[in-house]
């Protein structure tokens, strides 16, 4: 009987969500813009989650040159970790004891789309650093959420993991890294492929110290 030795989560919508703290932040950039003359909703910030800064500068700035529309992305992102450093996120229900709960039979790391200082703000603010034995994300690296799981994959020598995530793009990279994904309807996106499908943080806990469990008392036999 073959057991997964990681999982590997997304980041927002996965784990948390920043999306009224992050809406905050933009708009107080956006009003310092002049040549800006709109401001987000929380539907507009929800509807980027795990998203790459291209991505979102070509939803949002198409009208602008990508060197404009970077710099206001860039506030925008830096506004947003000063506000997330100050405020913190919303770890979703069960995601703090769960988290600490699978970090004694896994090995947890993080993989997003986001920048360096987000997920640094994340790992500072929620309390969670110490569970998770690695992370990457698109900002360090600019590759793709796939690319990114597989670096952490051979550098942590992962056999078998498991991607956690809320959209259909990251079944796409858990695909592209060729392991199971597991799919959490509770955040932002749809997804109709997936290996497991939890409607909560606690489902999916019990779930995967279950299946260690099994494999615990298979080992024995």
């Amino acid at each position: 009987m073959n057991i997964y030795d990681a999982l590997i989560f997304d980041l927002d919508g996965t784990l948390w969500s920043t999306v009224q703290v992050c809406t905050a932040a933009w708009n107080e950039v956006l009003k310092s813009e002049k040549k800006i003359t709109k401001q987000v909703t929380v539907a507009d910030l929800a509807s980027i989650m795990g998203l790459t800064i291209e991505q979102v500068r070509q939803k949002f700035f198409t009208d602008l040159s990508k060197a404009e529309g970077d710099r206001i992305l860039n506030r925008c992102f830096d506004n947003e970790v000063i506000f997330l450093k100050k405020d913190g996120g919303t770890l979703y229900p069960y995601v703090e004891e769960g988290i600490k709960e699978l970090s004694q039979h896994f090995k947890l790391f993080v993989v997003s789309n986001c920048e360096v200082p987000y997920m640094e703000a994340f790992l500072s603010t929620s309390g969670l650093k110490s569970y998770f034995k690695d992370w990457e994300c698109h900002g360090a690296t600019r590759l793709s959420k796939g690319e990114n799981i597989v670096n952490l994959m051979k550098r942590n020598n992962i056999k078998k993991a498991i991607f956690v995530g809320d959209t259909m793009g990251d079944q796409v990279a858990a695909s592209h890294a060729k392991i199971p994904f597991a799919f959490v309807e509770y955040g932002f996106g749809i997804c109709t492929k997936y290996d497991f499908k939890f409607d909560n943080f606690r489902q999916l806990v019990c779930t995967f110290l279950e299946l260690r469990c099994a494999f615990e008392s298979a080992q024995q036999e």
